[in-house]
């Protein structure tokens, strides 16, 4: 049967294609993780102070959602707050789609991502870059390899990094994450990243509560630098390319 021009020009002519848009990081939280929603938040801000234009999306379905600070926290630099009407995991990674056009300019965009809605039966490219909280208490430790497990099965291409928190010595850290990533590697095959550690867990909560980020409240603090640290580890990340597929 003979074709049109339209149905084989494209053996000759490149497709055009749909920009991948800037890389997307989601961050896996609980329903009951409180300080962490407020880790997130913070180097949200931090991220703004290094001019990554960051966006953050959030379901407003999810226990989540109520934990978050008020988005007037930060002033300038609070970065743009994305709501969404998301009830699963699906529907967020569409929500989480870059929109044609934003006043705001290509920036990092960041998602919460309830951890609850995290399983292996549901695929997610939503999932291709994300960051872990994690501390050194064996049985949290336990939980987190139990997620990351959850996270691979879901993306199994995704770029997954861990920051701890709660420690009393960069030893006590090494050895945690050491802990974590030899029971990833010898699951799953691929090594997991580390993005540091966090400092003074009480001073970021409590910022927060007071509608203050750190960096604002105490930038001078071990906390600042800290978050200051991880914030520049996941902008070099972001620039290399080393963030797995960009949904």
């Amino acid at each position: 049967m003979a074709r049109e021009l339209a149905d084989v020009i494209h053996y000759f002519l490149d497709e055009p294609r749909e920009p991948a848009g800037p890389p997307l990081l989601a961050f896996p939280i609980g329903e009951k993780e409180s300080a962490r929603l407020a880790f997130v938040w913070n180097l949200a801000v931090e991220l703004a102070r290094s001019a990554a234009r960051p966006s953050l999306l959030v379901p407003e379905a999810s226990a989540v959602h109520d934990g978050l600070p008020a988005p007037a926290i930060g002033g300038v630099l609070a970065p743009e707050l994305l709501v969404s009407s998301a009830r699963d995991l699906a529907s967020l990674g569409r929500d989480a789609r870059p929109p044609a056009r934003s006043g705001r300019g290509e920036g990092l965009r960041l998602a919460v991502v309830p951890s609850e809605w995290i399983s292996g039966a549901t695929p997610s490219p939503l999932l291709a870059w994300t960051l872990l909280f994690a501390t050194p208490d064996p049985a949290e430790l336990d939980a987190t390899f139990e997620l990351t497990l959850r996270i691979a099965a879901a993306e199994p291409g995704a770029e997954i990094g861990v920051t701890l928190h709660g420690v009393e010595s960069v030893a006590e850290a090494r050895e945690a994450f050491g802990t974590l990533a030899g029971r990833f590697e010898a699951r799953i095959g691929r090594p997991l990243r580390s993005f540091g550690l966090l400092l003074d867990d009480l001073l970021v909560y409590r910022a927060a509560v007071e509608r203050r980020p750190v960096v604002l409240s105490h930038p001078q603090s071990l906390a600042a630098r800290s978050l200051a640290d991880v914030a520049q580890l996941l902008i070099a990340d972001a620039k290399s390319g080393a963030t797995g597929p960009r949904p």
